[in-house]
């Protein structure tokens, strides 16, 4: 079994968890917002790529 990639967290984690910690995330909250930025991102990334391999002139 392999673990999933979250590659898009490495950007928002440090500021997400001084955020947390100010505003008293409960649990379900911070990892709320940490899984609706790596879905964001990889949506993004999925277009670009999609863009890409159109080739659109």
């Amino acid at each position: 079994m392999t673990l999933p990639q979250f590659d898009g967290v490495d950007s928002i984690l440090d500021t997400l968890l001084m955020e947390a910690e100010k505003r008293s995330f409960a649990y379900q909250e911070f990892l709320y917002k940490l899984f609706k930025h790596e879905v964001k991102m990889r949506d993004e990334k999925s277009i670009e790529r999609r863009l890409k391999q159109a080739a659109f002139p």
